[in-house]
């Protein structure tokens, strides 16, 4: 009886197998003679996956039979390369367990045995959320003090993002191996370990992995989602289209359709799986990423899409990669350059979202010539990226962002129609290796969603290794904003082009109430730059950029005792005077004598050698004069 059962247990499994088998139709490589790039956009709008090709000449892509009827209706020249990919696959590994390549279990094994092989360099693998059938996505960590969170560079490496893309699996093992086995023999891996905390999933995509491992045990399986149930018998999200940058920008580089191979989701992070390394990279200050997966031996990094262009800092992209080129061969661009045009994909995520966190350099590694790449092929590709892997982990100390905290005393502000202020605070940390120089600037979006500013900076400052920074500040805003809600930010990076990272909060500005009263949008009380003394200059803004209230003084706290702070903005540069005098005219002190540009200032006033009373701050610039009460209570 009891061998009756597991008989029956057994035909059922295999039954449900074949009907698994059945309803999939077969993956097909074809090449679709395409001499001009606008002929692409039809099939991307197709939700194919175009895994190669020749700009102007040609791509490959993956399509079922009937997708590949629709291509030829739509007059496309093209050509079956394999009618089968699935077969194709399996009857090249032969007899050869999941194509020769580690099953998510065998690769989860790995890591363990790896952290018991060397316990003090590694962390034991741990899991960092769940996936949407409930596995758990494991990443282990390498550092020479790998429990304990270092002022190190942090490098952040992930494999199979699509579950057809296996040569990722043992790339990123092969790095782990190759990191412990060398450790305390080679020096160059020795310092990495000793100086970087270098974290490792590798097996982002672990339901549609484990799919393909149930559909296809002998290696060759063509699922590339995940498992998500879209209702009718339609099944799985494209990871890799489901992150928040761009995401749905158009139907090109991702698919509204849940059947498509290029299906977007219902919307940002709506998968687990992406939602757990958005908040594990949150978590972090990871300085470089890498994103591998197969195939077409390229190099990629944002943008993805066209739109977008280049990001500010792909000269720094295409060095980094010139250097790794050397050991892969693989040409490099952008994403839209080299292969096709994308959105909501991890790249961009990466790098372009800048206020969760930090920005993070991030490639993508197409790693080989096909899918499931011969057994014999594996130590190869292995090989010819190790090299590559390892620099982007030298890297990591090199490029590290200035993490930015703007956090707002007594929310939530409202300011009432007459104008007011609030305080808050802005802090920042560097951990990087070399001594960085970076602008930071203050400002806000308006209610229409225009950019005004900067209300505060550029203020230049040069962070050490170690660097932390905290100051309390002023902001007032002015009884003529229009009401509504703002998102007040302050960004580090390089003015004006390229942003690292951005802090920031939300206030309102009220219809009704009278409040203080404020006239403009001054910025006030301690200094952001405590290396140049007591000014802060713009860097040769646009008089439209500033703030309203330009030649307009003021100064906070007043009353005050015995220190105030006392700004001025010019519209043009000038040559400027600032003066106090007591209240029968007498000059008390000149504070600034000489050419300033065009610009918003402040300068210190320190009133100890002097008797309670009012005084009277008095700008000269050009042909302009402006005048400030200020009140010294002691």
């Amino acid at each position: 009886m009891k061998y009756s059962h597991t008989l029956l247990i057994l035909i059922i499994l295999l039954l449900t197998l074949a009907v698994v088998n059945a309803e999939e139709p077969p993956y097909m490589l074809v090449r679709v003679d395409v001499e001009a790039e606008m002929q692409v956009i039809p099939l991307l709008r197709m939700g194919l996956d175009i895994v190669d090709g020749v700009k102007g000449e040609y791509v490959e892509l993956v399509c079922h039979p009937e997708e590949y009827t629709q291509i030829l209706a739509q007059g496309y020249a093209a050509e079956i390369l394999i009618e089968d990919m699935e077969q194709f696959y399996a009857d090249r590994a032969a007899t050869d367990d999941m194509g020769g390549y580690h099953t998510w279990s065998e690769a989860i094994d790995e890591i363990y045995q790896i952290h018991l092989d060397h316990p003090d360099i590694t962390t034991e693998p741990f899991s960092i959320g769940q996936t949407i059938e409930g596995r758990e996505m494991y990443v282990i960590k390498i550092s020479d003090n790998p429990e304990i969170d270092e002022d190190e560079g942090e490098a952040f490496f992930n494999a199979l993002i699509h579950a057809r893309e296996p040569i990722g699996v043992e790339l990123a093992l092969g790095l782990v191996n190759h990191l412990t086995d060398q450790y305390g023999s080679d020096p160059y891996i020795t310092d990495l370990v000793d100086n970087r905390e270098i974290f490792v999933l590798p097996v982002f995509n672990v339901d549609g992995y484990v799919y393909n491992e149930t559909t296809n045990p002998s290696g060759g399986g063509m699922w590339r989602k995940n498992r998500r149930d879209n209702g009718g018998g339609i099944y799985g999200v494209d990871l890799n289209r489901n992150f928040s940058f761009d995401w749905g920008y158009n139907n090109i580089g991702s698919s509204p359709s849940p059947g498509s191979a290029t299906y977007r989701g219902t919307g940002p992070f709506s998968e687990p799986e992406t939602e757990n390394v958005r908040q594990f990279c949150n978590e972090h200050n990871f300085a470089i990423n890498l994103n591998i997966h197969s195939y077409s031996n390229l190099m990629m990094y944002a943008w993805s899409g066209p739109h977008r262009g280049f990001t500010p800092e792909d000269a720094l992209f295409a060095a980094i990669s010139t250097t790794m080129i050397q050991w892969n061969g693989y040409p490099f661009g952008t994403g839209w350059q080299v292969l096709y045009e994308m959105n909501g994909e991890a790249n961009d995520w990466m790098y372009g979202e800048q206020s969760e966190k930090p920005r993070i350099l991030s490639w993508l590694f197409e790693v080989g010539s096909s899918f499931w790449p011969a057994p014999s092929q594996i130590p190869g590709l292995v090989a010819e990226n190790l090299q590559p892997c390892l620099y982007l982990i030298e890297q990591a100390q090199y490029h590290m962002s200035p993490r930015l905290t703007l956090t707002p005393y007594n929310p939530p502000i409202q300011i009432p129609a007459a104008g007011g202020s609030f305080d808050f605070n802005i802090a920042s940390a560097y951990i990087g290796a070399e001594p960085v120089t970076v602008n930071l600037w203050i400002d806000v979006t308006l209610p229409s969603g225009t950019v005004f500013g900067p209300l505060l900076g550029p203020a230049q400052l040069t962070m050490p290794s170690g660097f932390t920074f905290d100051r309390d500040r002023t902001q007032d805003v002015p009884g003529n904003a229009p009401e509504g809600t703002y998102i007040y930010s302050v960004h580090a990076g390089i003015y004006p082009d390229i942003n690292w990272h951005t802090a920031s909060f939300e206030f309102e500005k009220l219809s009704t109430g009278d409040g203080e009263g404020a006239s403009s949008w001054w910025n006030y009380v301690d200094a952001l730059d405590e290396f140049s003394g007591d000014t802060i200059g713009m860097a040769s803004p646009q008089a439209s950029a500033l703030p309203a209230g330009h030649e307009i003084m003021g100064n906070y706290p007043n009353p005050f005792n015995p220190l105030t702070v006392i700004s001025f903005e010019l519209r043009v540069s000038s040559l400027v005077k600032l003066s106090i005098y007591d209240i029968t005219g007498r000059l008390v002190v000149e504070l600034v004598n000489g050419w300033r540009d065009a610009g918003a200032y402040e300068v210190n006033f320190d009133g100890s050698a002097l008797v309670s009373g009012i005084y009277i701050a008095k700008l000269i610039h050009g042909s302009n004069t402006s005048t400030a009460k200020l009140v010294l209570m002691k």
